[in-house]
């Protein structure tokens, strides 16, 4: 990322803290925003990619379904921004979505519930890292938004197509359960491997001959690791 783009996003966090009708996003992906739109009862199952170009989102609910927008890539600011305005959330639960480094939060509000997560994860070069995730409700609709998509709903995909745990006979409480498992599990993952690296040092440090010359190495490398990974779950 070069200097001008952290600039901007510096800039797009400082104005985020404001309340207005716009916000900005200030992360460092460069994702496209692509959108997902799942429909299903207990009788019927539909996916759909939708464009910018939709004339009205509201107009897409089904009653009678549970309709669920997931929503990978947060660079398109005004379409998320359209989306949300256009499902009757507020303009503040933008701030939430477009605002990666937002704490954790639930909030509960005009029967709207606003859900706030940033799970940390190994990548492919084992180090950590971590997915800025936002759930929205509302009546029938559910909206996720992933910053990177990161995280996979693969898992949801497949339970919707199986009708696992009977999850198209539920509402859409099902449907966010099934999310967060998918969240959670990851979190999981990570916070197992992380005890077993701190096992690791330990067996290092009692080692009476170590055969690595660079064990201080080795114990620093894992202790940054450990440190990215407390740090991650207080933002």
């Amino acid at each position: 990322m070069n200097n001008e783009n952290t600039s901007q996003a510096q800039l797009n966090h400082i104005l985020n803290h404001l309340f207005d009708e716009k916000y900005h996003y200030d992360g460092n992906s460069s994702i496209d925003t692509s959108l997902l739109l799942v429909q299903y009862n207990s009788s019927e199952l539909t996916f759909n990619k939708l464009t910018p170009e939709e004339l009205n989102y509201s107009s897409l609910c089904k009653p009678g379904y549970t309709n669920w927008f997931d929503v990978i890539g947060l660079n398109n600011t005004e379409l998320i921004q359209r989306i949300l305005h256009e499902l009757d959330f507020y303009p503040v639960d933008a701030k939430s979505v477009l605002t990666p480094c937002h704490a954790a939060k639930i909030d509960d509000y005009n029967k709207r519930l606003v859900i706030v997560i940033r799970p940390s994860f190994f990548n492919n070069k084992n180090n950590i890292s971590s997915e800025h995730i936002c759930i929205l409700m509302k009546g029938n609709t559910v909206l996720t938004f992933r910053e990177q998509g990161n995280i996979s709903f693969d898992h949801i995909i497949k339970a919707l197509r199986l009708n696992i745990m009977q999850i198209r006979d539920n509402d859409r409480g099902m449907l966010l359960a099934f999310v967060l498992n998918s969240i959670l599990s990851v979190m999981i993952g990570t916070a197992i491997k992380v005890e077993e690296m701190l096992g690791n040092i330990d067996r290092m440090l009692l080692e009476e001959n170590p055969t690595d010359g660079h064990i201080g190495i080795k114990i620093q490398r894992c202790s940054y690791r450990i440190y990215i990974f407390k740090k991650q779950q207080y933002l």
